[in-house]
This record gives structure tokens, sequence and C-alpha cells, in this order.
């Protein structure tokens, strides 16, 4: 398995995760979600691009955007940590 995160700190990602998700409309939260999944990891400029696309570009707004993606990775990393443990403790 890749890279181990303690699970104090992929919660508080979670929890991070939550509070940009809630300063989202459920537009722009469609949009991310469908644009994670053609580039889970994007620049400056395509971040830039997104703040445009929303009509926000505050550098607030920049920060909980790239947070998003980056504790978004990080979820997908706690589910592939879970089962990995728990096919260890099946074995």
């Amino acid at each position: 398995m890749g890279y181990y995160h303690s699970w104090t700190f992929l919660a508080k990602c979670a929890q991070n995760l939550i509070i940009v998700e809630n300063k989202l409309t459920e537009q722009q939260l469609l949009y991310l979600r469908q644009y994670y999944m053609i580039n889970k990891s994007p620049g400056i400029d395509e971040l830039r691009s997104i703040s445009k696309e929303f009509h926000n570009e505050s550098f607030d707004f920049f920060l909980d955007l790239e947070n998003w993606f980056y504790c978004r990775r990080m979820a997908e990393q706690a589910t592939a940590q879970r089962q990995y443990e728990a096919k260890k403790m099946a074995a």
C-alpha cells in the first residue's frame, strides 16, 4: 500500500471537506464532483478557471477549492486504507 495517513489527519480532512461543501451551491458541488472525475489534482490555472466559472475569484474561495480537491483525494485514500486494514484483519 502507498503512503499511510493517521486516522486523526484523515478525520480532520473529512471535516474540512464538509466545511467547504457547505459553502458551495448544489450546482457548484455537482460541477466539482464531475471535474474531479476528470482531474483529481488541478493546478493553479485550472483552479483559477473554476473560480472564474463560479464568478468568485476571491483568494479565500480559491483556497477553499484547493482544499476541496486535496481533501477529496484524502477521502479516497482513507477508503483504500480502511479496505487494506480490513483485509489484513480478515487474514
